[in-house]
């Protein structure tokens, strides 16, 4: 039988809870295309050259360089030269006749085995816990106990040292006790994954024939494959959770709602009944969850008579307990506006206004949206809104043709951001957007071009997370 070597970068890639996709392995090793090497790859790349060249020649660290800075702030942690045994030392550790695990180890002792890890925060660290079940961990850990035929329950050490390469130069470890039996229980969990893919590699001849994981579309930044992925649902490959779907919830919303209008109208009152209590004209959205409120201050329109009215008696000085004549004025206002009986009561359900505030203002927001939209981000009207996932992937797609490049992130680094955002806004010139407009800013499109989105916007409403 042919022997298939499977890495632990190889089983995350397909198998990891939260970023697995198998359809995203197959590109890589049945279609054999390549993932596009980042700054950030890169680094890490020079920074294990510097660790390889300390540990193999006792080379020093050229601290006039960033990758030397980097490794030199976990000098500290590195284990002593002496102790190590094997620097970037191969290793196909054999499972059965079809799976041998293969892999390069940064540095091994005869009681140890550790790697080198640069990341740009430390919250990406394994925890002691996790590194247990690593598969990476296990796989590193599973061929030093077998090359040094250890016992089931003689004890050795993992440590994974992370290097920070943003901010300020740090380094910190995770270093464990294990031993083989603690290993082997995750050990044949992770074979029986590689039995699968190898019988994949067997079986079938195209990525888009194994099953792919939408919801993983977006980590690290997005998938480097996804535009020759046939994704059957373009809205499915930017849902974060979207909860707009769920009737349950969206009638507990209503019920919130309800009760937050009803506590708007009480401060209506009262605000009428006393002098001494800040009036406010609110107006409640109602907005789909993951929020269960916006609440914004307006400033009501008032005529030219109000207006002379009130500087003839305004006294001077601030009032007592007030800090900003400004925001004084305009709740004084307000309270007038409330209180005034001939003004006529309007709603907007347009965009989901259910308290009653002026005609002025209804007819603001019905002008905002005939001539130019509405943008709510991270939440949406009760009316509904419309939705630019698929505009967007069109203009993405355009974008990453034009520059010749498979998916518009793949464009020189430093650039697809801003590139992206320029089609967009020069589709947005050419066919205006209309009405409401809701994004989710966990979307990566939506998260490249939401600058532009935001200055073409007549009004903007934000969700508070």
């Amino acid at each position: 039988m042919t022997e298939h070597k499977i890495s632990a970068s190889q089983i995350k890639t397909a198998f990891d809870i939260e970023t697995g996709c198998k359809r995203k392995w197959a590109f890589n090793k049945i279609e054999g295309i390549r993932s596009p090497a980042t700054a950030a790859t890169t680094l890490g790349t020079n920074v294990h050259t510097v660790a390889e060249d300390y540990l193999n020649l006792g080379t020093v660290p050229d601290l006039k360089k960033k990758q030397g800075r980097i490794f030199a702030s976990g000098l500290h942690l590195v284990p002593d030269r002496k102790l190590v045994t094997g620097v970037e030392e191969n290793f196909n550790l054999r499972f059965n006749e079809e799976v041998t695990f293969h892999g390069i180890i940064d540095f091994i002792g005869d009681d140890f085995v550790g790697d080198h890890k640069t990341t740009s925060n430390f919250k990406y660290m394994l925890t002691e816990e996790k590194l247990k079940t690593d598969p990476q961990g296990v796989l590193y850990g599973m061929h030093l106990a077998t090359s040094r035929n250890f016992g089931l329950t003689d004890k050795f050490y993992l440590q994974w040292i992370y290097y920070l390469t943003k901010g300020k130069n740090e380094a910190r470890e995770v270093k464990i006790e294990t031993n083989r039996l603690q290993l082997e229980m995750t050990y044949f969990p992770i074979a029986e994954q590689a039995a699968e893919l190898v019988e994949l590699r067997k079986t079938k001849q195209a990525a888009l024939d194994v099953e792919p994981n939408y919801r993983a579309c977006g980590a690290f930044g997005g998938c480097p494959f996804i535009s020759k992925c046939q994704i059957e649902n373009q809205s499915s490959v930017y849902d974060f959770g979207s909860l707009n779907q769920n009737p349950e919830e969206k009638t507990n919303m209503s019920s919130l709602m309800e009760r937050l209008q009803a506590k708007s109208k009480i401060t209506k009152t009262k605000n009428t009944e006393t002098q001494n209590e800040k009036p406010d004209v609110v107006e409640t959205v109602n907005i789909n969850p993951p929020m269960a409120e916006v609440v914004r201050i307006v400033e009501p329109v008032k005529s030219q008579n109000e207006t002379e009215e009130k500087t003839e008696k305004k006294k001077r000085g601030r009032p007592p307990g007030s800090k900003n004549k400004k925001i004084e004025a305009i709740l004084t206002e307000a309270k007038t506006q409330i209180e005034k009986p001939e003004e006529p009561a309007a709603k907007c359900d347009d965009l989901g206004i259910t308290s009653d505030i002026s005609s002025e203002t209804v007819e603001k927001v019905e002008y905002q949206n005939a001539t130019g939209y509405t943008l709510f981000i991270n939440c949406a009207p009760s009316s509904g809104a419309q939705d630019l996932t698929a505009r967007l992937s069109q203009i993405a797609n355009q974008c990453a043709t034009d520059n010749d490049v498979e998916h518009y992130r793949f464009i020189k680094f430093g650039q697809a951001k801003a590139t992206f955002a320029n089609y967009v806004r020069k589709s947005l010139q050419a066919d205006p957007l209309l009405g409401s407009i809701s994004v989710d800013s966990m979307n990566l499109m939506i998260s490249d071009c939401l600058e532009e989105l935001i200055s073409g916007a007549s009004d903007i409403v934000r969700a508070f997370r």
